[in-house]
């Protein structure tokens, strides 16, 4: 499959339908992609890649087809320029041009303008010199007498969008930033496909505080440059990052004003607790008798049982309640749980309180201490804190309690998230050996470990990847077909992929179903470009874990490569109520922004859609 794309000069008046797209079986070679994750091997940002091959995904991609443009409207003067491309359009001589363009008039030629359009000409390439010179005013002052002309002969051709563009340029440097938009809009209103009037507006509005429609213009002026132009695509990724930023900020920030928790995800908290074998919440879990009536349990009981049950939205209460009439000796383990909870919920700051309470009691048991320390050290992760910082507190609980396995198995992971897969295998081998040598998720981590390893050494020997699919395939592990699955995802090999997604819905465990179905519509989606299929299996996680974002955010995706905008909102307001803290919210932010961005773009350059999703 391929993509071209053919962008107009000058656009017609009709309204296209909503744009979709549908997404390529196209994902990275496994020796560029991370261990955890699929990932683009390009080095532009994700969302920046989708809106240059479609709506944004944020697992996969898609492609966009433009169509031919049709003749240009009744009321332009001027033709495109011989040599020039439907992609350049809008590229004019004038202020912040190239100097090797050639003026449509010279006034060396010229020195007495007679006609109408002699004269424009001549005020334009005065203006030109001036702005050259840096004379900023000056040259303002040329460019609107050239403007002034026009309009009273109504004369509003190209060169007059150039002019007021001109104009703009040098209200830029005089910080007339109003005069800017104004005059950049109107040269848009006579030239759709102006890209630089877009790009100068877009600086104009940025420095307004309008950040959104400042997003739109720039996503126009990528889109009329093909995406070839760098210094576009460098403020495109500042831009959105920062309108995402500033979206996620006010989200967290309406939140926290009006005490709402997000919803938390089964699968999320059953990950979480995977790490945690020597958990002394797990412990305390174990001496309760389930079968006893709620008002026989205490409220600390209680905390833990809803927990297990997966009733959050009840523990932290209950621990609070316990906290008020409990003795200081038994603070502990509901300050323990308490802070646990904050910390899923990605309260940061309430969950430290509670974590250092217990990592400096008195009254704490050693597995206590160690617990609220690893948990710690994970919160800096959240807080995005230098990687040595977090493994510095990772080694200090890793002396207080050397025989802890959580501790090393927390520290490999840390280890693998920074790509230091060498001390990432050490720390994984001390955990299992701490836990005799019969834990099946050690046992996988190691051989995905040493194949990343011998991958990097070698890429093209794929040896080692058939070592690693015997290896794993003989635990039997849910989490261990996922990765294989994953991993043959990356190398495109789907038929592969397929056997080990289905490998992994395991009879006896369904903790990982949600994960496994969110997997299998994502290669669905690029295998076979079946948008059905892979709503099905999407509709499957989310019956498993109504809370699982992931699911969550590509049910959005398709629905925005759809041009379902209506729905795409839906699921992308449900992806804010899930979101646990602004990091984790900023990339879905942008998937959809950017998305939303696209298609009122695409629409109004009136670009048509021949996408296989709608026209299969």
């Amino acid at each position: 499959m391929s993509r071209r794309a053919t962008l107009p000069r000058a656009l017609s008046s009709s309204t296209p339908e909503p744009i979709k797209t549908a997404m390529p079986a196209v994902t990275p070679s496994i020796a560029s992609t991370s261990a955890w994750s699929l990932s683009s091997p390009s080095t532009w940002p994700k969302w920046l890649i989708a809106l240059v091959i479609g709506v944004p995904l944020t697992v996969g991609g898609a492609y966009w087809y433009y169509s031919q443009q049709k003749k240009r409207p009744v009321g332009m003067k001027r033709s495109i320029p011989s040599g020039g491309s439907k992609a350049q359009h809008g590229r004019h001589l004038g202020a912040g041009d190239s100097a090797g363009s050639t003026p449509v008039f010279s006034p060396m030629k010229f020195q007495e303008p007679k006609t109408l359009v002699e004269k424009i000409a001549y005020l334009k390439n005065e203006g030109n010199k001036l702005f050259r010179d840096k004379r900023y005013m000056d040259a303002k002052k040329s460019y609107t007498e050239a403007i002034e002309l026009a309009m009273q002969s109504n004369y509003k051709d190209l060169d007059l969008a150039q002019n007021l563009q001109n104009r703009a340029a040098c209200n830029e440097q005089l910080k007339h930033f109003e005069e800017v938009v104004a005059d950049c809009s109107a040269a848009i209103g006579i030239d759709k496909g102006y890209a630089k009037a877009y790009a100068r507006r877009s600086r104009a509005l940025e420095r307004a505080g309008k950040l959104h429609e400042a997003v739109y213009d720039l996503v126009a002026a990528s889109i009329l440059t093909s995406f070839q132009n760098d210094d576009y695509r460098q403020r495109s990724e500042k831009l959105l990052n920062d309108l995402a930023k500033k979206i996620s900020h006010d989200v967290m920030k309406e939140r926290k004003a009006g005490n709402h928790r997000p919803k938390l995800s089964r699968t999320f908290v059953h990950q979480f607790n995977h790490g945690f074998t020597q958990d002394p919440l797990k412990a305390e879990l174990e001496k309760i008798d389930q079968s006893q009536d709620e008002t026989d349990l205490s409220r600390i009981q209680l905390a833990l049982v809803s927990l297990d049950k997966g009733n959050y939205d009840r523990v932290i209460g209950l621990c609070t309640e316990t906290l008020d009439t409990c003795p200081a000796d038994q603070r502990t383990i509901p300050r323990l749980l308490r802070g646990t909870m904050h910390f899923l919920y990605g309260n940061t700051t309430e969950a430290k309180t509670d974590l250092i309470y217990v990592a400096q009691s008195d009254h704490a048991t050693l597995k206590e201490k160690s617990n609220a320390r690893i948990k710690l050290a994970c919160l800096l992760l959240q807080d995005q804190v230098m990687p040595d910082e977090v493994l510095s507190r990772l080694n200090d609980a890793a002396e207080l309690d050397p025989s802890n396995p959580d501790i090393f198995f927390h520290k490999a992971q840390c280890y693998m998230l920074f790509n230091q897969f060498e001390e990432c295998l050490k720390d994984f081998c001390k955990c299992r050996e701490l836990q005799g040598n019969n834990n099946s998720t050690c046992t996988f981590h190691i051989a995905h470990i040493e194949f990343r390893i011998r991958m990097s050494q070698n890429p093209s020997d794929m040896r080692p990847f058939a070592t690693l699919e015997e290896q794993i395939s003989t635990l039997g592990s849910s989490e261990a077909f996922v990765l294989l699955g994953q991993l043959y995802l990356e190398m495109k090999d789907f038929e592969k992929a397929e056997i080990f997604y289905k490998r992994a819905l395991l009879p006896n465990d369904d903790s990982h179903n949600a994960v496994v179905f969110t997997q299998q519509a994502m290669l669905e989606m690029m295998w076979h470009e079946n948008k059905d299929v892979a709503q099905t299996l999407l509709a499957k996680a989310l019956l498993a874990d109504p809370n699982y974002s992931p699911a969550v955010e590509l049910i959005m995706d398709l629905e925005l490569q759809a041009g379902n905008m209506e729905a795409a909102k839906e699921h992308y307001q449900r992806c804010l109520d899930l979101a646990k803290s602004e990091a984790e919210l900023v990339s879905v932010v942008q998937a959809y922004q950017i998305g939303e961005a696209g298609h009122a773009v695409y629409a109004n350059l009136g670009i048509e859609d021949q996408s296989p999703l709608r026209n299969p």
